[in-house]
């Protein structure tokens, strides 16, 4: 990823980020940049930013210009590329080669720091499956039921705070009790 002068006007301030060749690009210029190199997300060109989806689930989420503040280009611990994108509300998303990663919702009945900082929508996948398994023993666990329950409403809550629809996800997650044995627990 070529890393080049990226502007932003923030309440009147412009913030620069310089490279060496002392070219400029857009915000939306570095955010496509590294789109098209990414095996896992697609995006879509509108009018006032991109429509960004996810390959693996198609979850998809508008970046609107006028709502970025930066756009920093990253690395993990295995050297692999990623960009934060900070907002003006304070909220901020990691877009990875496959992913739209963001942080989970702070709910009531869940202690935030068992959940990953940074969480995607996949992740839902493996707490629904075992919210299943969860119902489906013999002696279910409430406990473990409410954990799974209030873990998958933190994803799903976080997801819609920066955009993402789960709206078929909560449906899921408020009919599975009614079907099973625990129907007062969820």
């Amino acid at each position: 990823m070529t890393k080049c002068l990226v502007e932003f006007e923030v309440l009147g301030e412009v913030l620069a980020e310089q490279s060496s060749d002392s070219t400029m690009i857009s915000p939306m210029e570095l955010v496509i940049e590294f789109l098209e190199n990414s095996r896992g997300l697609n995006y879509k060109k509108l009018e006032t930013g991109l429509r960004i989806s996810q390959k693996v689930d198609g979850k998809h989420i508008h970046l609107d210009l006028q709502e970025i503040t930066s756009v920093i280009p990253r690395e993990d611990h295995k050297k692999d590329s990623f960009i934060q994108i900070n907002f003006k509300e304070g909220k901020k998303i990691l877009l990875t080669d496959q992913l739209i990663g963001f942080k989970p919702a702070e709910i009531d009945g869940i202690n935030i720091e068992t959940l990953p900082k940074v969480v995607a929508t996949p992740d839902l996948v493996g707490l629904f499956e075992a919210l299943e398994d969860c119902l489906a023993a013999k002696n279910t666990n409430i406990t473990m039921l409410l954990e799974l329950r209030q873990a998958s409403m933190s994803i799903i809550e976080g997801a819609e705070s920066i955009g993402i629809d789960l709206t078929q996800e909560k449906i899921w997650l408020k009919r599975i009790g009614l079907k099973q044995k625990a129907p007062q627990v969820c």
